[in-house]
């Protein structure tokens, strides 16, 4: 579990068993459970939707979902929740709303009653304060990576999925971009072959994301190898 752990990215994670239960040493953060929970409906669609079912007969005996929220008309589909006597009641949502998902965790309440409340307000919140705005789409060239020894001079680099960040509603605040890497960069370049990353500042933060190649890039043959070594001894150096 700990090496699989750290394979997805459950940085702040030790498991020292595997039914959750408090033990020393054992302890998993509110981010690591989303990184997880994101992980669970990306990866194993096929049967992430029995998380929202709301009853399970077996043996003659139903028994209901123990997650308030699917009982509310707020998109929550899933996943589970938790109780510890180190961090109280707890829950892991996951809510879709038109084409907008969240996933939230909340933990330390002190009843049952309080966490189906609180979280209720931080979902509703969450689908009522924010929008997502994409900044660019998959594909589109973004930036031109000159290219050395390549059948072609530059390559334009973009990102590998559809770029979307989440801002307040309302917000008309400025945001920026750069990219950043390493050129030239030295062919053969293979499509989707990452080649820098795009830095991009508001005054909500900053995230980066990485840049790939667009397209593939050829290395020349040895007459164009000394035709490029050429032109780059006799262009200006400044």
């Amino acid at each position: 579990m700990n090496k699989k752990a750290e394979e997805i990215g459950l940085v702040h994670s030790h498991f020292e068993n595997s039914d959750g239960l408090e033990a020393p040493g054992h302890m998993m953060t509110p981010r690591d459970i989303v990184t997880m929970a994101e992980r669970i409906y990306g990866d194993f669609p096929e049967y992430y939707h029995y998380f929202g079912e709301k009853e399970f007969t077996y043996n003659n005996i139903k028994q209901g979902n123990r997650n308030p929220l699917l009982y509310k008309d707020i998109g929550v589909d899933g996943l589970k929740t938790g109780h510890l006597s180190v961090s109280g009641f707890g829950l892991v949502a996951s809510a879709k709303v038109g084409d907008r998902r969240i996933f939230m965790v909340i933990h330390g309440l002190d009843s049952m009653q309080s966490r189906s409340d609180e979280a209720t307000k931080l979902i509703t919140w969450a689908f009522q304060s924010f929008q997502n705005v994409k900044l660019a789409k998959a594909g589109d060239p973004l930036e031109e990576a000159p290219v050395w020894y390549g059948d072609a001079e530059t390559v334009p680099l973009t990102v590998a999925k559809d770029l979307v960040v989440t801002l307040p509603k309302g917000n008309q605040e400025e945001i920026q971009g750069k990219a950043v890497f390493q050129g030239p960069v030295q062919a053969p370049v293979a499509a989707g072959q990452q080649l820098g990353k795009l830095l991009i500042t508001s005054s909500s933060g900053s995230t980066e994301v990485p840049l790939v190649a667009a397209v593939a890039v050829e290395r020349v043959g040895f007459f164009g190898h000394i035709f490029a070594t050429l032109k780059y001894l006799v262009s200006p150096q400044g």
